[in-house]
């Protein structure tokens, strides 16, 4: 076991240490979900008047997609650890993956990822494709729906990129981390110019944050700056959640919420949101950026909030160091650890090679391989 402090903003704990949340299934009907029969196809619904279905459709994919690849990525990143009987998960949690591991072929109520990913991208360019092609005579409030489908395309190429070693999209040959992340610069470009032309900040924030966040991942640090200056330290976008409905759920507590003695406490119900963007990561960009002063002052703020005493500055390796411990608290179990240990190469603890506890020895994954179910299936790969 080990210990976390985190300050995040809805972490609530008894003391100030939380010993790593332990992975359980909320049940073993989670690999039993079905998806409901009266999912239709979106081909046979793409006319304007269904613009703003479309756009919803969409947006469930990605939350549904992104509840799974926070659960998933956590627990290779270390941010929780398995605790189940069930060896088809352990790989994760022992960081050596096969491509024919469950990852690639589950849907995102079981915890798979690649394939809820794709399908939350393709739905999401699909209706951004049919936006860009109708008028905003034919679409009340088409500028909004264009930049939202554009920042969710945004963000499901940008997980994919961070998450993965390499992906395919639409039956390309395999693309690199860093093409795909291009991509998911081009569609958060189109999300603000779209959100600008139809006034809508929050929109137009939401995709700021996730290009900053390509750019830092890309090493382009004055457009990744830029664009993170700009969004409100207030700002929040989130991942709806209900308890009502298994796709609709908070993914990390309905794996891991409900008594025991190690339990994070981020998020307490199913119908607890995910955040995706916030200021707090915009700022905490401008921190690893700029350094100095500004990172103390930055640090500072978020140690103010959550009742810390101040962090006093150091050397630039210190401050740099630090800001890097406060985004491990501050975007706990938010969906960022796992690329920020593999853009920043640090340290895989348990370290490779020692004995894991139910068998075998860890392994040094540092991103998902591209699955054996894109590879089978698409003539362009392999």
């Amino acid at each position: 076991m080990f210990a976390i402090m985190n300050t995040a903003r809805r972490l609530a704990c008894a003391g100030t240490l939380l010993t790593a949340a332990l992975l359980i299934p909320s049940g073993c009907g989670d690999l039993l979900d079905v998806e409901p029969p009266d999912l239709i196809p979106a081909e046979g619904l793409a006319i304007p008047g269904n613009a703003q279905l479309l756009v919803n459709g969409a947006i469930g994919d990605f939350e549904c997609a992104f509840g799974a690849y926070v659960a998933l990525s956590g627990v290779m990143a270390h941010e929780m650890l398995d605790a189940t009987q069930t060896a088809s998960r352990w790989p994760y949690d022992r960081r050596n993956l096969t491509p024919q591991d469950s990852y690639g072929y589950f849907g995102c109520t079981a915890l798979g990822v690649y394939t809820p990913l794709s399908t939350a991208r393709w739905s999401a360019d699909f209706i951004l494709e049919n936006l860009q092609g109708w008028t905003d005579q034919e679409v009340e409030g088409r500028q909004r729906l264009v930049a939202l489908a554009a920042a969710y395309s945004g963000y499901s190429h940008l997980l994919m990129a961070e998450g993965f070693c390499s992906v395919a999209i639409d039956l390309s040959a395999e693309l690199s981390p860093q093409e795909v992340t291009q991509r998911a610069i081009e569609r958060f470009d189109v999300a603000v110019q779209a959100a600008g032309a139809a006034g809508a900040s929050d929109v137009q924030n939401l995709a700021r944050v996730g290009r900053a966040r390509a750019y830092l991942g890309l090493g382009q640090t004055g457009p990744a700056l830029q664009d993170a200056q700009a969004v409100p330290a207030d700002f929040e976008w989130v991942a709806t959640a209900s308890g009502d409905f298994s796709r609709r759920a908070n993914r990390i507590f309905a794996q891991n919420g409900e008594g025991g003695l190690y339990y994070q406490r981020k998020y307490t119900s199913l119908a607890d949101p995910l955040p995706v963007a916030t200021g707090d990561e915009a700022r905490l960009i401008v921190a690893e950026i700029q350094g100095g002063q500004t990172a103390v002052d930055i640090i500072n703020a978020l140690h103010a909030r959550a009742g810390l005493a101040p962090f006093p500055g150091g050397t630039e390796a210190e401050i740099q160091a630090h800001v890097l411990e406060e985004r491990r608290r501050e975007l706990w179990l938010e969906g960022h650890r796992f690329f920020d240990i593999r853009r920043l190469n640090l340290p895989l603890i348990p370290e490779p090679g020692l004995p894991y506890r139910k068998g075998g020895l860890y392994g040094n994954d540092r991103c998902f391989p591209i699955p054996d179910v894109e590879v089978r299936n698409n003539p362009n790969v392999g």
